[in-house]
């Protein structure tokens, strides 16, 4: 019996055979793509997949939830049954002394946030975080799955703590540019436009401001 791998897909989930002189050949339809985001913050982290096949739609991922938050809640369910253990053993033996309380770990960085698809072979996504307050370098990810063995983890994004600021000018004036750099600097650290209402956004990272 041939059970599916958890590496790939293919178009037989279970399959009985029997032997003979014959050979069994699988091919692999689709291949399980791992990535993962390192971020120093924890904070909201949405994944958006696109595909370069079109009868494939967008995949929005999120938010996610990090490893070290799902390590946590896993430890609070631990703690909170071998409370209820000792309670019981308590309450059937009065000589024992009362439970020591135990203290769940706080949470500390950096955080990791993983994800997967399941891609065809010869298929190219482009991966792009988005967060409220983080920046990612790089921006987006594009990888493309090839061959017949296991492409593991093809995305690694980092996540760094920024600041989004928003403003208008006045008259509402649409196309005016906005430029932030440092004193001195030869070239701007980000340019913005305003929209036709006089508005812009930006971000900028906590290296330049104190976030």
């Amino acid at each position: 019996m041939l059970v599916q791998n958890i590496l790939y897909r293919t178009n037989v989930y279970i399959l009985i055979y029997r032997s003979s002189p014959s050979i069994l050949t699988l091919t692999a339809v689709r291949h399980h793509v791992l990535g993962a985001i390192t971020a120093d913050k924890l904070m909201d982290v949405t994944i958006t997949i696109k595909s370069s096949i079109d009868s494939e739609p967008a995949l929005v991922l999120g938010p996610l939830k990090s490893i070290e938050e799902t390590r946590r809640e896993q430890q609070l369910v631990e703690i909170e049954a071998r409370r209820l253990e000792r309670e019981k053993a308590t309450t059937e033996d009065s000589d024992i002394q009362p439970p020591v309380q135990e203290v769940v770990d706080e949470l500390q960085g950096p955080f990791s946030y993983e994800f997967s698809y399941w891609a065809r072979s010869g298929e190219k996504i482009t991966v792009t975080p988005s967060s409220k307050e983080l920046l990612f370098y790089p921006p987006s990810v594009e990888a493309i799955v090839s061959g017949e063995s296991c492409p593991g983890k093809l995305i690694e994004i980092l996540g760094k703590a920024g600041l989004f600021l928003e403003g208008q000018i006045h008259p509402e004036l649409e196309g005016v540019e906005i430029i932030i750099g440092e004193k001195g600097a030869a070239s701007p650290i980000i340019t913005v436009f305003t929209d036709d209402k006089g508005s812009y956004r930006l971000v900028v990272p906590c290296l330049f401001l104190l976030c």
